[in-house]
């Protein structure tokens, strides 16, 4: 397949357009300009997609990890796949789990409360366990407790997602 079967083409819009609805990037185009070559699916493509699976495990993880970011590891996945798999990038963007973070993003959307609210309690429950169980050091546990603060705070902060009246 070339490379024009992968990223910047009409089909990708498509599929933007068809997801995302009216989310359009004007003047945005992810082509390479002058490079005069198809891009054969071999290493180049391998070694994107287990970049994409290996960014798209972290980002998993940090659905239930409150303190490694969800969203920063499914975009590089994403775009990991555009570059190496259309199939794998419409999975990805269409995934019931996945999918959802990637869109509110996208959109500019926020946080749905029940996230907030689920985010806020394992982040207190998880430190709280740090700080009174595993960490020996008075400094260690002021530490810890400024950074559930701080992030409690930034989690607040964030737009909050309104559920869609349906």
């Amino acid at each position: 397949m070339a490379f024009s079967d992968f990223v910047g083409t009409d089909r990708k819009e498509e599929l933007m357009n068809e997801l995302y609805e009216d989310a359009t990037q004007p003047d945005y185009t992810n082509e390479r300009v002058g490079t005069g070559h198809d891009r054969s699916n071999t290493a180049a493509g391998l070694l994107l997609r287990i970049a994409g699976t290996l960014f798209l495990i972290i980002g998993c993880v940090g659905i239930v990890l409150p303190l490694l970011p969800t969203t920063p590891f499914l975009l590089l996945a994403l775009g990991c796949y555009a570059r190496s798999s259309e199939r794998w990038y419409r999975r990805l963007i269409t995934n019931r789990w996945c999918g959802e973070y990637i869109k509110n993003w996208h959109d500019g959307n926020g946080i749905p409360m029940k996230t907030k609210i689920l985010t806020i309690a394992f982040l207190s429950l998880m430190i709280g366990y740090s700080a009174v169980v595993v960490v020996p050091f008075f400094i260690g546990k002021v530490i810890l407790i400024i950074m559930a603060i701080c992030v409690s705070m930034h989690v607040l902060f964030l737009p909050t997602l309104e559920p869609s009246a349906g």
